[in-house]
């Protein structure tokens, strides 16, 4: 899965191919054609993979 951006705090999540665990915070720029998959599928994926924050950020 693609983020649009993602923070990660604890720099031991983080090896040569990126991030190895769940970041610790996840923004998703909604858009007309994401906006509906960012909110349902992404969103709970965050929630099960123990993100510890999400937000969504609408482009205007």
């Amino acid at each position: 899965m693609i983020l649009d951006l993602s923070i990660i705090c604890d720099s031991s999540k983080l090896h040569d191919m990126g991030c190895v665990c769940a970041p610790d915070l996840v923004v998703e720029i909604l858009s007309k054609g994401t906006a509906a998959k960012d909110r349902t599928v992404k969103l709970q994926r965050y929630w099960a993979t123990e993100v510890k924050e999400t937000g969504l950020s609408i482009r205007i």
